[in-house]
């Protein structure tokens, strides 16, 4: 979970939305954040 985290940071996404993702379907979160990363 810490090396996700990391990831997501450097990635520059915010913890709390990082920490969301993480507690989602796999799915659901890289359609979540790739719409986020859109804006």
């Amino acid at each position: 979970r810490l090396k996700a985290l990391g990831a997501l940071a450097r990635a520059g996404f915010p913890r709390d939305l990082a920490e969301r993702a993480l507690d989602m379907d796999p799915e659901d979160a890289t359609d979540r954040l790739l719409a986020a990363r859109r804006g």
